[in-house]
C-alpha cells in the first residue's frame, strides 16, 4: 500500500504547489508597480474559503499562502526560483501530508494515522482537501484481503457536549477490518 499511497498523496502536495507559484505569479504581477513598502497594504486581510467546491478552496488556499510570503518578506516580490525553492524547503517528507489543518502520516507501510485539528469545522474543512479525498479514493480501491483495512474515526464538540467525554465514532470503514469494527 505505502509505495502507491505516497505517490498519490505527493502529487497531490505537488499540484498544491504549483498553484501556490500560479497564484504567487498573479500577485506578484498585480503588486510589481508599487512600491515595496505599500504592497503588504493592498493585500487581503479575510479570505473566504468555500467549503462545497474542492477546487476553489484549493486555489483560495493557495492565494492565502502566495500572499502571506509577501507579507513575510516585507513586500518584497521574490522570483519563480525564490518561492519555488521556499516551497520545497517546507516538504513533503516520505511519510507527512498536510493541508488546511488536516495530517495523514505513513506510520509504517500499513499504518495510515488520520489527524484533523480540534475544532468544530475541522473534520468539514479535512474532507473538503484534495489530500482527504486522495486518501479516501486509493483506500477505497485497494483490494484488501482477510485482516486488513480498518477504520477513520471522528470526535466532535457536539457529540462531546451533547453527552459528555464521549469515545470517537467511526466516520469511514475500509477493508474486512473496517467493516467488523
Amino acid at each position: 500500500m505505502a509505495p502507491g499511497l505516497r505517490r498519490v498523496l505527493d502529487d497531490v502536495v505537488d499540484e498544491a504547489r504549483r498553484l501556490v507559484v500560479d497564484e504567487y505569479r498573479s500577485v506578484r504581477e498585480n503588486l510589481g508597480m508599487m512600491p515595496q513598502g505599500k504592497r503588504t497594504a493592498a493585500l487581503q486581510s479575510i479570505y473566504a474559503i468555500p467549503y462545497g467546491d474542492r477546487e476553489a478552496a484549493r486555489r483560495a488556499v493557495a492565494r492565502m499562502s502566495a500572499e502571506g510570503f509577501v507579507r513575510r518578506h516585507g513586500g518584497r516580490l521574490l522570483s519563480d526560483i525564490e518561492i519555488t525553492g521556499e516551497l520545497q524547503a517546507s516538504g513533503p517528507c516520505d511519510s507527512q501530508w498536510s493541508e488546511r489543518g488536516f495530517t495523514l502520516t505513513l506510520v509504517d507501510d500499513r499504518t495510515l494515522e488520520w489527524v484533523v485539528d480540534k475544532d468544530s469545522w475541522a473534520r468539514r474543512r479535512a474532507d473538503g482537501t484534495a489530500l482527504a479525498a486522495a486518501a479516501i479514493e486509493f483506500l477505497g480501491a485497494v483490494q484488501w484481503t482477510p485482516g486488513t483495512g480498518g477504520v477513520i474515526t471522528g470526535n466532535d464538540e457536539c457529540n462531546s457536549d451533547n453527552n459528555g467525554p464521549c469515545p470517537d465514532y467511526v466516520t469511514r470503514r475500509f477493508g474486512p477490518v473496517g467493516e467488523n469494527a
